[in-house]
């Protein structure tokens, strides 16, 4: 068990020992409330008993003995009658006192002595009361009246004061009756404790049952985290480590000053063996393969799909020759052929690796180095290429445009097409996505393919980023000012490199406000990989601008570089779906199970989910029936210069009149 699974494990089972405590005590209090509601009930139906048993003895006993009148004292034959009458009480050890009091409380018979004469007992407030109403019962103690000496050591007793009446129901005295208290409390003692016994066993099943349910509950949370964890830093197909985890790796090996080999592995025409055999046979071919990579690592090795057709490897660089075991180990492993779909495929490698010694930096930085270093081999035509400094300028293309661009910039050469985002559902337009295009004067119209890497390998990426912000901000501020307006948010690309600007964020803001354009007009797109590159830059920058209403956009998500805890730490908005999973999505239930789950937690957390590179209708109605808010693409409209845009918008306006008409 690993020391995060044990932390996990020793923390679930601290916060279910503290949620057992934390409703153990309520549970205990409920106990108690509810042994008191029990303990006020018995009162209750002894209070309730004893009154009964007195109206009876005033009924059968006094009433008769009285008559229809009663004066200051009893006349001998009243007494005489009530003696009669009360002799088998006396010794009835249900009925502890027994007296008849008169309406001004005098008592004028007592059964304990009942020769005795008159006794004043003035201001007796359960006399009046039972006289003019209801009859008076409380619990208390035989000999506990200041009449019978006040003390508080007898037994326990309801006393009862009852009205008793003669002709025309007038209230002639009140009956005043001691009934012991203890035959209620060992009647209902038993009750009691039946009851007790089951609140305390129905509190225990309740609080066990509860707390199963949490235990059950937080155990699948923790599985659920470990789960995604697992998913952040690993490829779904293979089972890899992902570009993520490897570049950890890296750095890893780095601050520990090991020397290794950094090696990206092409597989050569693998679009061929994928649109021969169809993708869900290429998925098992790449699977086949992965399996082959890591079964010729030692324990200093390591392996991870990078994406698409690319691996990663680490291998030790020490001993002689470390390039040529690694070529022989490799060459080994794929040396039989695979087979997919009853045809037998042999899987090629094309090779590009950097030694952690050779350059200084950072996992972003071997990483290029083993890209370029790829890239060389295929355009020479070779399985294997190691990073040379001669690699950053092995295109004589390449370095005729780095030469170019600069003036390019400066000479206003550079334009700026409108792709429009789409809500999926009603169709409406309310942004736009920025993307740089450069008029050369000799080549003709160039994708940014072909010149922002050169950019970003040089100084230029900050001048040609300064240029795309304020160009699009003016471009919000001229579409604002137009009659009617177009109200549109505009989206921008920032690149690895730009997120190293210290000066990025005040430069962004300080366009938007000499243009005086709302910051929430701006949207701020990055990739993946430049989170990756530099957390610490890019969240320093992206909480700057989103601090000041700047809309943040992850773009290209679902390429496994960015782990979900920095999904979500960043101050993100919106992320796009990677175009690889969309344009893949009619062909397998594979990319749209990842593609839902990419919806699913970008609503989870409250972001907007943008799909990009939406080229067919069936892609598009997916998409919809998946929750997917928007979309962009060729389906929709080409990326367009902004007068073209107008009209587009324009049209495409008067389309959704006419359809609600």
């Amino acid at each position: 068990m690993s020391t995060r699974t044990r932390s996990g494990t020793q923390s679930g089972t601290r916060l279910f020992a503290i949620y057992a405590l934390a409703t153990l005590v309520p549970m205990l209090i409920l106990g108690v409330v509810v042994n008191r509601m029990i303990r006020e009930e018995i009162d209750d139906r002894a209070l309730t008993e004893a009154v009964n048993r007195a109206e009876t003895i005033s009924d059968a006993t006094v009433e008769p003995a009285i008559g229809n009148q009663l004066g200051a004292t009893l006349t001998v034959v009243q007494r005489h009658r009530l003696i009669l009458a009360t002799a088998t009480l006396s010794g009835d050890a249900r009925v502890l006192r027994l007296r008849v009091r008169g309406t001004d409380g005098t008592i004028l018979f007592d059964v304990a002595h009942p020769d005795a004469p008159p006794v004043p007992s003035p201001n007796d407030e359960e006399v009046d009361e039972a006289v003019d109403g209801p009859p008076v019962a409380t619990l208390t103690r035989l000999g506990s009246d200041a009449v019978d000496g006040g003390s508080s050591q007898g037994p326990e007793a309801v006393e009862t004061y009852v009205a008793f009446h003669g002709a025309k129901h007038q209230a002639l005295g009140v009956v005043e009756t001691y009934i012991p208290y203890r035959p209620f409390a060992d009647a209902a003692a038993a009750s009691k404790s039946r009851l007790t016994r089951a609140l305390v066993l129905g509190l225990l099943i309740l609080w066990g049952v509860l707390s199963l349910i949490t235990w059950s509950v937080s155990r699948r949370l923790r599985a659920s985290a470990r789960e995604n964890e697992w998913l952040a830093r690993h490829d779904q197909l293979t089972g890899l480590p992902n570009r993520l985890a490897f570049a950890e790796e890296i750095d890893g090996r780095v601050a520990r000053h090991e020397r290794v080999l950094v090696a990206e592995l092409d597989v050569a025409r693998f679009r061929d063996v994928n649109e021969t055999v169809g993708q869900a046979n290429g998925d098992r071919f790449l699977c086949e393969v992965s399996t082959r990579l890591a079964s010729v690592l030692d324990t200093d090795g390591f392996v991870a799909r990078l994406g698409g057709d690319q691996f990663g490897l680490l291998w030790p660089g020490g001993g002689s020759d470390p390039e040529r075991q690694m070529f022989t180990a490799l060459t080994a492993a794929l040396a039989e052929q695979i087979t997919v779909a009853d045809i037998r495929v042999r899987a090629e490698l094309t090779i590009g690796f950097v030694s952690t010694g050779q350059i200084p930096g950072t996992a972003a930085d071997l990483l290029r180095a083993a890209d370029l270093a790829a890239h060389a081999a295929k355009a020479a035509g070779v399985t294997t290429k190691r990073y040379t400094p001669e690699l950053e300028q092995f295109d004589p293309d390449r370095l005729q445009l780095a030469g170019e661009l600069g003036a390019a910039i400066a000479a206003g050469e550079l334009v700026l097409h409108y792709q429009p985002k789409l809500n999926l559902l009603t169709s409406s337009v309310s942004s736009v996505e920025a993307l740089v295009r450069w008029q050369h004067p000799r080549r003709g119209l160039l994708d940014p393919a072909e010149f922002i890497g050169i950019a970003e390998n040089t100084n230029l990426i900050g001048p040609l980023t300064s240029w795309v912000v304020t160009e699009s901000v003016q471009q919000i501020k001229s579409w604002r000012l137009m009659d009617p307006p177009i109200d549109l948010s505009v989206s921008v690309n920032i690149s690895a490199r730009s997120l190293t600007s210290p000066e990025l964020a005040d430069e962004i803001l300080a366009i938007l406000v000499a243009a005086e354009v709302p910051a929430e007009r701006l949207q701020v797109e990055l990739t993946e990989t430049s989170v990756v590159a530099d957390p610490t830059g890019a969240f320093k920058l992206l909480s700057r601008l989103a601090d000041a209403g700047v809309h943040i956009s992850l773009d290209d998500f679902g390429q496994g570089a960015t782990s979900l805890v920095s999904l979500t730490s960043l101050p993100i908005h919106e992320i796009k779906i990677d175009r690889s999973f969309v344009i893949g999505l009619e062909e397998g239930d594979d990319q749209a199970a990842v593609v839902g789950f990419v919806i699913a937690l970008g609503q989870r957390l409250g972001l907007v989910v943008v799909a990009e590179g939406i080229e067919t209708e069936r892609a598009a109605t997916l998409l919809t029936a998946m929750g997917c808010e928007q979309g962009q693409g060729y389906r929709f409209c080409h990326p367009l210069p902004p007068r073209e845009l107008e009209r587009w918008l324009r049209g495409h306006q008067r389309s959704l009149a006419d359809d609600a008409g």
